[in-house]
């Protein structure tokens, strides 16, 4: 399927009235937020210098692991948001202004498949609703 002509527009339940329009992620772009979250946490590591004290701690979590942890927020955002109800236009700049709330909400929303909090929030599987 070919994603990048189909969209969805979300209602953000902590916002009455507002709305994000996203388009589906193709995989290369999925890949690219992978590639800069593991680029990012490479250098945090580095800069922390003990690797595996690290290692060993993030191990020890018995935390759910968020799907959404594995890609770059920021990427995903940038690459799927098309449209919205706010008075500024569409930018990276203004993507950047988001709440955290609003970012991770629409970032779980056009994960592949969905994730349990966008179900929760009747977002359903992002990919198998997007209407072109």
């Amino acid at each position: 399927m070919l994603t990048r002509d189909l969209t969805r527009q979300l209602d953000l339940p902590h916002e009455p009235g507002a709305w994000i329009t996203v388009r589906g992620l193709g995989y290369v772009a999925l890949e690219r937020a992978r590639q800069r979250k593991l680029v990012d946490q490479i250098g945090l590591l580095r800069q922390l210098g003990d690797v595996q004290s690290v290692a060993n701690k993030a191990e020890a979590s018995t935390d759910e692991p968020d799907p959404l942890a594995a890609y770059d927020l920021t990427a995903l955002l940038e690459e799927a948001i098309v449209a919205w109800s706010y008075e500024e236009p569409v930018s990276p700049e203004a993507i950047h202004s988001l709440d955290e709330v609003t970012a991770k909400f629409v970032g779980h929303a056009v994960l592949p498949g969905g994730t349990e909090e966008a179900r929760k929030n009747g977002i359903g599987a992002y990919t198998a609703t997007l209407t072109e």
